[in-house]
């Protein structure tokens, strides 16, 4: 008989208060100390928004302190969460080569949609690549979410091609082999 044990989880440590760092720095009068604690938290919860917000609070020279770590701290981090920040930095060669590796899905977090929708001027050829990633196979019956999923991408596509790109015989082109794979298409 199997038997059954209950799973245990790790407390999660909470994010320290902004009045935690504020009574540190008074209590020490050691403002790179607090710093170190704010970074510490930041590594551990990164977002776009708690990289923006710790890095306005430090000088360029405490910065430069910390942007080595960071930067290599950030290889560790979800590719969504990398695209982001990337995004923020205004790092979107970079943001570009990880949107390269990451599959359009239905499941994927809207910054990564935000990211290729801002990327979709300068780098249309990448966003596109990245767009029809997420057709899969098109010559199969599929359920009807995944057909909805399909046409949302093609309208993505269409919009690149037609409106970005400017070039509507390619659209006219991929649209027709699309139509005739659906036709094709076991019933």
């Amino acid at each position: 008989m199997r038997q059954w044990f209950p799973r245990t989880r790790a407390p999660r440590q909470a994010t320290r208060s902004p009045a935690f760092y504020a009574k540190e720095l008074s209590r020490t009068g050691d403002r790179s100390g607090a710093l170190d604690l704010q970074f510490a938290d930041l590594m551990e919860h990164l977002s776009p928004k708690s990289y923006e917000s710790f890095r306005k609070k430090c000088s360029p020279e405490e910065w430069a302190r910390y942007e080595p770590n960071f930067l290599a701290a950030l290889k560790d981090q979800r590719t969504e969460t990398r695209i982001s920040i990337h995004m923020v930095r205004g790092e979107h060669v970079e943001a570009v080569r990880l949107l390269a590796d990451v599959r359009f899905d239905g499941w994927r977090s809207d910054s990564v949609l935000k990211a290729a929708t801002r990327l979709e001027a300068q780098f249309p050829r990448e966003v596109l690549d990245f767009y029809r990633s997420g057709l899969g196979r098109t010559d199969r019956t599929a359920p009807r979410g995944e057909y909805a999923q399909w046409a949302r991408i093609v309208a993505k596509m269409r919009h690149v091609w037609v409106d970005v790109m400017h070039e509507p015989d390619a659209w006219a082109a991929f649209a027709q082999t699309l139509k005739a794979q659906s036709q094709r298409r076991p019933g």
